[in-house]
């Protein structure tokens, strides 16, 4: 005769099922479950879980939290709230719900990693940074904090810093598919190209919806020689979202370095009605112009970039080269001296100023 009291229960059955990926039958047994009891609060925490698990993000926080309106002290509930917060990108709620677990359970791991990822994402690195590495001592084989702690390093310029987290966080978790991206990226900007390329094909095998893996192997592929790779990717993902102002301006970058002036003009002129003040696509748009030979249209194109962004060196340096091609030797010494106040040790520019100066004398 069976022991009833030896077989799970219909939540341990649940939860076994959701551990499997099989989400609608845990979620099957999660609504029955509070079909016969509605105050069961733990079946409708886990009912959020399976939603955020499968993408219904808001769902998820909805279900939690009433969870949470009954349990208001149990981190769990909290953490989980926070990372479906987290991927609806309300990340000031998010990193909310984590303090509020960690309150309760300082030692709580996962609700410090997530912290880092909330505050990574809110522009406080130097509190994400203390949250990672909290999360790090707490747990030195997690993988998690191993990578955003490489990240952070990445975005900060620290790269040989950035390579060695990745590199561990790989060594502790070879299947997690984003490694390769970050390693790829990294490797890039140590100028180590056929690794950063290997990574970078290995993510975007992983991964291949994904936009901006295949724009960085389309760049990783152009400057190892392979035009034909790197105009394929950008138009995958094109090919998925017309409307992808990165893949667009990338695309029009190679057009431009291959002497497809006309077709790169196109291009900047689709991103740039998307992203009508990025200075970037102004200014590639604008030197493309003048390589096509059309300097009016530049000089114009570059004024825009100044209205958007009156610092950039970039655009007023060029701009004044074009001024100085177009016959207006004093707009351009104007431009050009503007340029090196905001880049006193430019020596270029010093000698394009000196040039102007001697002529005219």
């Amino acid at each position: 005769m069976t022991d009833d009291a030896s077989q799970p229960s219909a939540l341990d059955r649940a939860r076994a099922l959701q551990q499997s990926g099989r989400f609608a039958e845990a979620k099957r047994i999660y609504t029955d479950l509070l079909a016969d009891d509605a105050d069961d609060v733990e079946a409708l925490h886990m009912l959020g879980v399976v939603a955020h698990q499968t993408g219904d993000h808001a769902q998820a926080v909805t279900l939690i939290g009433q969870a949470i309106d009954r349990a208001a002290d149990h981190p769990r509930y909290l953490n989980n709230r926070g990372g479906a917060l987290l991927a609806l990108g309300r990340f000031a709620e998010a990193a909310a719900d984590f303090e509020a677990a960690l309150a309760i359970d300082p030692g709580f791991g996962d609700a410090r990693y997530n912290l880092g990822t909330a505050l990574m994402r809110l522009g406080r690195p130097i509190e994400a940074r203390a949250a990672l590495q909290a999360a790090l001592d707490t747990d030195p084989s997690s993988a998690d904090a191993l990578m955003n702690l490489g990240i952070l390093n990445l975005s900060e310029g620290d790269i040989d810093g950035a390579l060695a987290l990745l590199q561990r966080a790989r060594d502790l978790a070879p299947d997690r598919d984003e490694l390769p991206w970050y390693l790829g990226r990294a490797l890039a900007k140590a100028g180590r190209a056929k690794e950063a390329l290997e990574n970078l094909r290995d993510a975007a095998a992983r991964m291949p919806e994904h936009a901006q893996v295949q724009i960085n192997l389309g760049r990783a592929l152009k400057e190892s020689g392979d035009v034909d790779g790197a105009e394929a990717c950008y138009r995958r993902v094109l090919d998925r979202n017309a409307k992808d102002v990165s893949a667009l301006f990338n695309l029009g970058i190679l057009q431009g370095a291959r002497g497809d002036h006309a077709e790169a003009i196109a291009t900047f002129r689709k991103a740039l009605k998307l992203s009508p003040r990025d200075t970037r696509i102004l200014y590639e748009l604008a030197n493309v112009q003048q390589l096509a030979g059309d300097r009016d249209s530049a000089i114009t194109t570059y004024y825009r970039g100044l209205e958007v962004s009156p610092d950039h060196v970039g655009v007023r340096a060029s701009l004044g080269l074009a001024l100085l091609g177009a016959g207006r030797p004093d707009e351009a010494l104007a431009t050009l001296e503007a340029a090196l106040d905001r880049d006193p040790d430019n020596a270029e520019i010093k000698r394009l100023i000196d040039s102007i100066v001697d002529k005219s004398s």
